[in-house]
């Protein structure tokens, strides 16, 4: 298990590579970091991180973009843009947990304060839509400024709204959106460039 407090809180800290049968990150102060890559290998553990931004999930020494084994990632910027240069996939090959606290299966959320780009695919399985109080998305992107869609985004099985992108600012979508049992709910103005 790998712990860290606020990373980078006075000076902007260039990049972080990390793996672990779990990882925790303290975001009662966004951190200040560059580039980001994690790998999280034990079975339904994921992590949330906020950042003030910018942030590039990419790679760090060995480690590339984020990868967990059924558990949920969360990642937003305060302030700042978010780019997804390496994969992201969090479904794992764990089964789902079962609900009830500390429930995971492998579902993603991205969320910038600004612009959000993605060029890597980012693979997330939803929640069982059964479970009461958590969000069934296997994905869900949103940006409060533009959301641009290069990289194939999938959200295997799960729950009933496999993928979420909203972006305020518009959204250019040129990528395949494939889910295997929901549905795909895109909400912004939307150009198409695939």
């Amino acid at each position: 298990a790998v712990s860290f407090g606020p990373i980078g809180n006075v000076a902007r800290l260039g990049a972080l590579g990390v793996s672990g049968t779990s990882v925790s990150f303290n975001n009662v102060a966004p951190n200040s970091l560059g580039t980001l890559a994690v790998t999280v290998t034990g079975a339904n553990r994921g992590f949330s991180f906020a950042d003030t931004g910018p942030l590039t999930i990419g790679s760090v020494g060995p480690f590339s973009g984020i990868t967990a084994n059924s558990g949920d990632v969360a990642i937003s910027t305060v302030g700042g843009d978010l780019t997804v240069a390496n994969a992201i996939n969090t479904a794992g090959a764990a089964p789902g947990g079962s609900g009830g606290a500390g429930f995971q299966s492998g579902a993603v959320r991205l969320e910038a304060d600004g612009n959000l780009t993605v060029s890597a695919a980012i693979t997330g399985r939803g929640h069982d839509s059964s479970v009461a109080g958590f969000n069934a998305k296997g994905v869900t992107l949103s940006a409060s400024g533009v959301a641009t869609i290069a990289g194939k985004i999938t959200a295997a099985t799960g729950g009933p709204d496999g993928i979420g992108i909203t972006g305020t600012g518009g959204i250019v979508l040129g990528a395949d959106l494939q889910t295997d049992g929901g549905s795909v709910v895109v909400s912004g103005n939307t150009t198409l460039t695939a």
